[in-house]
């Protein structure tokens, strides 16, 4: 009896130790977290964009001799030039814009060229589209009245909108300073991070870590490099037709492009605009230049989408498009990454017991 009551008592004094431990744990993590949590999203940056940038740091690094310090540097400073001078120079014409339509309201010097008459002749819009014109030209802060609800919901969008821009510039130069520390560490972040998943899934961590560099590398080329290409040549065309706000227009269908939503919604608006405003035969050039690069994406993506990764082209779109519903751009990274590194893990799962020739290939 008194044997019992004694394993009794040191059951109870475990127990008590145990979830004192536990909860010690707990606290040290959960505080851990609320300390680290500002620095997740560029601490994620800075780790896509390292991985995504590697190869061209070791050729630097090459170049240079070994001095992997010199590389990051001259890596980071390029990356922060190509951030911070053009978006400088959009933020300062566009305010520039704004300060010159606001001044031309308040001397009601601002004039507004009277609409064609094909404008009656569009489809659905025509009339409409017409008589608003016809009533800017004629009494323009008339029609800014009539207006003015769509205006203001406007207003507050584009004011959230300017907010999360510029909170993302400045998570951006934070991440593309943390991609040069991790590319000089990249060995050990290698190293480690094998060992974590080793952990986590077996002796198939390695394996899970290739494929995650790669299926980073893979959404930077085929959805990154395919909105950037087409975005230039959508550009290129806003450009020489010389269509007002042509730099915010091309970082709205370079956005698009990137949330796999079609820059065809940006491009036939401004088509539509150049009819009735250009000379026939440019508009007729225009729409076609532009209509060839807004589809261009359906024949860059599967070119570059899914290459060198042994993961179906369709997982990496599908994991990429959910991330970015989900949690945004980043969420494209880390939704393609593990949506890949899903089906890696059921297809081994899968064919655990079967011989090498059947396993699947690489697409």
């Amino acid at each position: 009896m008194e044997e019992q009551q004694s394993h009794k008592r040191e059951f109870i004094n475990n127990a008590k130790e145990a979830a004192l431990n536990i909860g010690l744990i707990s606290l040290l993590i959960f505080v851990s977290y609320i300390l680290f949590n500002p620095f997740i999203v560029p601490v994620v940056w800075g780790i896509i964009i390292a991985i995504a940038l590697y190869p061209i740091f070791k050729k630097i690094t090459n170049f240079f001799k070994g001095r992997e310090g010199w590389a990051a540097t001259i890596i980071v400073l390029i990356g922060l030039l190509i951030l911070i001078i053009p978006t400088l120079k959009i933020a300062g014409n566009t305010i520039d814009d704004l300060q010159k339509i606001s001044y031309q309201l308040e001397e009601g010097s601002l004039k507004i060229p009277s609409p064609p008459d094909r404008v009656k002749e569009w489809p659905l819009i025509g009339e409409k589209t017409w008589e608003l014109w016809e009533l800017s030209v004629e009494d323009i802060n008339g029609s800014m009245q009539k207006i003015s609800p769509q205006l203001k919901s406007i207003g507050s969008w584009l004011l959230k909108a300017t907010s999360s821009l510029v909170s993302g510039f400045f998570i951006f130069i934070f991440a593309i300073i943390i991609a040069g520390i991790f590319m000089v560490n990249a060995d050990a972040g290698y190293k480690l991070s094998v060992k974590l998943f080793n952990r986590i899934v077996g002796d198939i961590g390695q394996d899970m870590i290739e494929i995650s560099i790669a299926t980073i590398r893979s959404v930077v080329k085929g959805i990154l490099g395919v909105a950037f290409i087409q975005s230039a040549l959508v550009g290129v065309g806003f450009i020489l037709a010389d269509i007002p706000g042509a730099p915010i227009l091309i970082l709205l269908v370079f956005m698009f492009a990137i949330v796999q939503l079609p820059p065809m919604l940006i491009i036939i608006p401004v088509i539509i605009y150049t009819f009735p405003t250009m000379d026939p035969g440019v508009a007729i050039v225009f729409t076609i230049w532009s209509l060839l690069a807004g589809a261009s994406d359906t024949l860059l993506k599967p070119l570059l989408l899914g290459r060198g990764v042994n993961i179906p082209m369709l997982i990496i779109l599908i994991g990429a498009i959910g991330g970015v519903i989900a949690g945004g751009i980043i969420g494209m990274f880390v939704g393609a990454v593990i949506l890949a590194l899903a089906y890696q893990l059921f297809i081994d799962w899968l064919t655990r017991d079967e011989p090498d020739e059947m396993l699947p290939t690489k697409q």
